[in-house]
This record gives structure tokens, sequence and C-alpha cells, in this order.
């Protein structure tokens, strides 16, 4: 349903997002770091793009298992204490995945909260933290300006190897959320790794420009 990234520096582990609540998730994500002789130990933070279950289900079934510590918005922090996802869909979908996906609480102690007055954050070098609301009133999405890859959240999507929006009817504000894309577009990342879709690694500028083109107007 969604992505997990790994950013390995060193013997650090930090991941952006966790995907659906699952024992078996959690299983596939640390038999993935164990591949690359990287163990629960290793793990020291999980970012958070925002509080969907499919994004941050499994952080409470992580956090049994390892030390780290989460980083999240204050919206984020309460909805994890809460077990409460954001309300920015329709009725329906709020019920199916509260009775089949439900958000397992974290306790407070167990996330700290993103200081707006430090953008930077001191993973690989310097990760940039970018308020990218839209999706979620208070998503963010994280930037490696050495590298120009951006980790996008459901910022954008990539479908079928091309960048796209989320839908309206999914959108907390789809007016926020077509600037907050047009301002990742204007970064001109080199990798598109977004919470739903293969990361896009080479991006057709026909593609970007016709998507801009759309965002602008």
């Amino acid at each position: 349903m969604a992505n997990v990234y790994a950013l390995v520096d060193g013997d650090d582990v930090t991941l952006i997002d966790t995907a659906l609540p699952s024992l078996d998730r959690v299983d596939v994500i640390f038999n993935y770091l164990e591949r690359l002789d990287l163990f629960p130990d290793n793990l020291k933070r999980i970012l958070l793009t925002h509080a969907d279950a499919d994004h941050a289900g499994n952080v409470a079934g992580i956090l049994a298992e390892t030390r780290a510590t989460v980083w999240a918005t204050a919206e984020a922090k309460e909805q994890m204490v809460k077990g409460k996802p954001p309300e920015h869909v329709p009725a329906v979908f709020v019920w199916v995945g509260n009775l089949f996906a439900p958000l397992p609480p974290v306790t407070a102690e167990r996330i700290e909260v993103f200081n707006p007055e430090n953008r930077m954050l001191p993973i690989l070098g310097g990760l940039e933290l970018i308020s990218t609301p839209g999706h979620t009133r208070d998503h963010v999405s994280f930037y490696h300006p050495q590298t120009g890859v951006l980790f996008a959240g459901d910022a954008l999507f990539a479908l079928g190897g091309r960048l796209r929006v989320g839908p309206d009817m999914l959108t907390a504000d789809p007016a926020a959320g077509r600037r907050a894309a047009l301002d990742l577009l204007k970064r001109s990342p080199t990798v598109f790794a977004c919470g739903h879709g293969a990361p896009i690694m080479d991006a057709k500028m026909d593609d970007l420009l016709a998507l801009q083109r759309q965002l602008e107007g």
C-alpha cells in the first residue's frame, strides 16, 4: 500500500514511514535491514510524513522491538498517541480503515516533534524538512540536497512511472496540495521517492512540465 524508505548512515538507520500495521510487515522491514548486516539496534529514528495508517501503521510494532524515536509534527504526534489518524478522506474510508487497519497508539515519550526553526535534520549530512500541507494539513516531505533525492510522502504519487498529485476527495486542502507539489518540483529532484509507486529516477522533462502547467492552472 505504501513505501518504507531506509536511510543508512554508517551503522545508523532512519526509516521514513512504516506502511500499514502488520507484524508481517515489521518482519519484512527487519529482514531487509538484516540483509544489509543491520539489526533493530541500528534503527535510531522513524520520520513520519503524516499519520495515516498506511504510513504510520507499524510505528508501534517497530518501537516495541527497538530503542528508536519517532520524529513527527505536533499534529501527527497527537494523532499517534490517540491512535486516531487524520480524518481527511470520506467517512466511509475512515470507517473501513479503523475496522481493518486501525492505527496502534504510541506513547508520547517515544515521539519528538519537529522543530520548525531547524529545517535541516542531522541525517546523511543534512536532510531538509519541507512543510507540504495538502494531503493532510500537517504533511511534510524530506529532501537530501547532496544527492537530490526527494522523499515526497503523499505530496506526490508515482503512478505508472509518472508523477501525479492525489485526488481532491483524498486531500484535506487541494489548493495547498497543488502549491506544495509545485514547490517540490521547483527543487528539480534527481529521484522522486513517493509514498506510493516505484521511485522515479528518470522523470521525463515533458511529463514534469505538463504536471507543472496542470498545477499552475
